[in-house]
């Protein structure tokens, strides 16, 4: 049970209570792997936001939201570990003037060794899930990511990062015009750690990220650069 409240005067549109109940049976096999199958079920209700609809009354926005499906698990060796899943999700919303969605849902998530001192990081996933945005009942998020480090030499590292991440939101469509808009993240960056103890550490960072929106005022195109230090005491 998650229950999220928000007193602002106009954010307390926002708050919600959500209730899930889920239920998997897996498959083991040191040589094998690890194979699950699932399947769960929430229930969200935004409390303060309600809408008059002819014939029916007044109802509280909320989704219900039905997924299953399949995961598998597995390590090849030292070098290569990770898991993928397929599934399928039903979201119902509450109020009949909002979308429906019945559709894929995926994920993975993947890591490579090709060479000691050399690791990268593959995932891609979709999520579909309540939002605490104004007016946006669920949102459907896609999300493609690499990273990776690498040594360039005892105390050294480079690192590296993208990803692509796209999001539609879905909500009453008597506001959808004025609220709701899909957007789109690119972004990318390197930079180099540098450990010059056990206890001290330093790292700088450049970032590139661009925003696209089918709101004008929302599209940006932004570069970034950090320097951290990090002390162990």
């Amino acid at each position: 049970h998650t229950e999220s409240r928000n007193s602002g005067a106009f954010f307390d549109r926002q708050s919600y209570n959500s209730d899930t109940i889920g239920a998997n049976v897996g498959y083991i096999r040191p040589t094998f792997g690890v194979l699950s199958l699932y399947g769960n079920y929430t229930t969200t209700s935004y409390l303060n936001r309600r809408f008059l609809v002819p014939g029916v009354g007044i109802i509280n926005d909320g989704i219900e939201t039905y997924a299953a499906g399949v995961e598998f698990q597995r390590n090849i060796g030292s070098r290569i570990s990770g898991s993928v899943s397929l599934g399928y999700t039903w979201v119902r919303p509450k109020l009949p003037i909002s979308p429906r969605f019945n559709g894929a849902s995926y994920g993975a998530d993947i890591t490579l060794m090709p060479t000691e001192g050399f690791q990268v990081g593959l995932s891609a996933g979709r999520d579909i899930s309540a939002s605490n945005l104004l007016d946006v009942s669920y949102t459907i998020t896609d999300l493609y990511s690499l990273s990776g480090t690498y040594a360039l030499g005892q105390s050294l590292t480079l690192t590296f990062d993208a990803s692509h991440r796209s999001r539609k939101l879905r909500g009453p469509a008597v506001v959808q015009g004025l609220v709701l808009q899909d957007d789109k993240v690119i972004s990318g960056g390197v930079g180099l750690r540098y450990r010059m103890n056990e206890r001290l550490m330093f790292d700088t960072n450049f970032v590139q990220e661009r925003r696209d929106s089918d709101a004008l005022f929302q599209r940006y195109h932004d570069s970034r650069v950090s320097f951290g230090v990090s002390l162990r005491l």
